[in-house]
């Protein structure tokens, strides 16, 4: 069954309106300065030989090249997702007419892109990039939609069945970074979920029929040993809310919710062989450096704030005198924690965005607005901003202090590389807040370093309602695209 799926990919209408009410309101060794090659980039910097990966198993078939698709009439415009190379603008559209892109992935080493096509609710095709040829183009791989990633190279994505009565089924298949492909399970709901390590894939199925409104099951799959073991079983959430597991940064616990007659509740499980379960407060994320959870603990007396530490399983209260209407977002050194306010009766905070320091164990300052992503070295994050001058468009603001330190005015989409040293973001060429023109908006890629305040646009014109980028892991390719991966 489709599922979650089919409620992500939505049409590019829903994706158009989604976009429009965004337009209210992502360590490690030193890169290269891609923003100063305007010309055809010097060789990349070697690095230590590694062994050729076997190649992916081609199906049958001769190599799919996508075709050079002509220009469509004026007002038809599909949204031209599309592949850039961040120093040089070199680019490639996935696109073809009448199709849309989900989700693309590029594997952990840079060398692959992996991304999805689909023209309905039963027809979607996985297509691949090699990223190291000097001519790109995009080859049919198979059938299937919603690739991922491993952290070791594993690649998953779903396949979709008909049965007699045009009943979709979803099965869940791998391949590992030695080529071979497999079907881990006949039945799934939503999406599977890597563990950080790589080690690890949850995934929910159904634990019996597969019905709406039937038990769920907690599924995990060792890519190590090849085994798979259920970890639970329990009612679902009306309407599949968070169906989808997350994971410690240690990749030892994953929390789930399920449903149940009074009502939501989540629970985290452990990894390990004797595995156990806690019940933990629902409004709650994971530490981005330990296993311990954040949130809002409406149980708790008074209720408030609470960290929940896996080691002990018992709640610690947060003195934040700060009630978040939405879960805490931690910053990615596991210092700060971003708390989401609304009306207080007393009117002092409201839509804004209070910073509060772990380490202090004191609210560090409040801004206005609320805070959209932080960057992978923690060192500033990105505000929907309200300010004149600035609206609609984002607030680029310092961590230590939430000063502003850019404004990036009408843009859509803007997302932190995965060392924080560049942002990328997308610039309509005539700025509309109108429905009718952001299905034919042309618009314009920038990058700018931080560190230097350097901007650079890196594509021109491409066409329809585009504001999800996805940065590879080696900072040297961008993707286009108009639908998010919720990804």
């Amino acid at each position: 069954m489709r599922g979650t799926i089919a409620l992500l990919a939505g049409s590019i209408a829903f994706a158009v309106i989604a976009l429009l009410a965004a337009l209210g309101t992502e360590s490690g060794s030193r890169t290269p300065n891609l923003l100063a090659l305007s010309t055809p980039p010097v060789p990349r910097p070697t690095m230590a030989p590694q062994p050729t990966p076997p190649p992916f198993p081609t199906p049958p078939g001769p190599p799919f090249v996508l075709p050079q698709v002509p220009t469509p009439e004026p007002g038809r415009e599909g949204p031209e997702s599309t592949l850039v190379e961040v120093a040089t603008g070199r680019s490639l559209k996935l696109w073809q007419p009448g199709k849309r892109i989900f989700r693309a992935a590029f594997s952990p080493d840079g060398d692959w892109l992996v991304f999805d096509q689909s023209q309905d609710e039963t027809k979607s095709s996985l297509y691949r990039v090699d990223l190291r040829a000097s001519q790109l183009k995009a080859t049919l791989y198979s059938d299937g939609y919603a690739p991922d990633f491993s952290s070791r190279g594993d690649l998953s994505f779903l396949t979709t069945r008909l049965d007699t009565l045009m009943n979709a089924t979803e099965d869940l298949r791998l391949v590992s970074p030695s080529g071979v492909l497999s079907t881990l399970t006949p039945d799934m709901y939503g999406l599977g979920v890597w563990s950080p390590d790589g080690r690890f894939l949850a995934y929910v199925a159904p634990a019996g029929q597969p019905a709406i409104g039937e038990p769920i099951a907690l599924m995990l799959y060792d890519s190590q040993s090849g085994a798979t073991r259920k970890l639970a079983e329990g009612d679902p959430v009306q309407g599949d809310y968070r169906l989808q597991p997350e994971w410690s940064p240690t990749s030892r616990y994953l929390t789930l919710a399920f449903g149940g007659p009074t009502g939501l509740h989540r629970r985290a499980f452990s990894t390990a062989p004797r595995a156990f379960s806690v019940e933990v407060p629902d409004r709650a994320v994971w530490s981005t450096t330990d296993d311990v959870l954040y949130g809002y603990d409406g149980t708790a007396d008074p209720p408030g704030l609470v960290a929940f530490s896996m080691a002990t399983q018992s709640s610690s209260r947060i003195d934040a005198d700060i009630e978040p209407y939405d879960e805490p977002e931690p910053s990615p050194d596991g210092k700060l924690l971003a708390l989401h306010l609304t009306a207080n009766p007393d009117g002092r905070r409201f839509g804004g965005t209070a910073v509060y320091s772990l380490t202090e164990q004191r609210t560090l300052y409040e801004v206005e607005g609320g805070l959209r992503r932080w960057s992978a070295d923690s060192k500033h994050f990105l505000q929907q901003s309200g300010a004149p001058g600035c609206f609609p468009g984002y607030s680029i603001r310092a961590a230590s202090d939430g000063h502003e330190e850019g404004c990036l005015a009408q843009t859509m989409g803007a997302q932190f590389s995965p060392s924080g040293r560049y942002i990328a973001y997308v610039k309509p060429q005539d700025y509309r807040n109108d429905p009718r023109f952001w299905l034919v908006a042309h618009n314009d890629l920038y990058v700018r370093d931080l560190s230097t305040g350097a901007e650079r646009k890196i594509l021109t014109d491409a066409r329809g309602p585009l504001a999800c980028l996805v940065w590879s892991p080696n900072e040297q390719w961008l993707v286009l695209k108009a639908l998010c991966d919720g990804g």
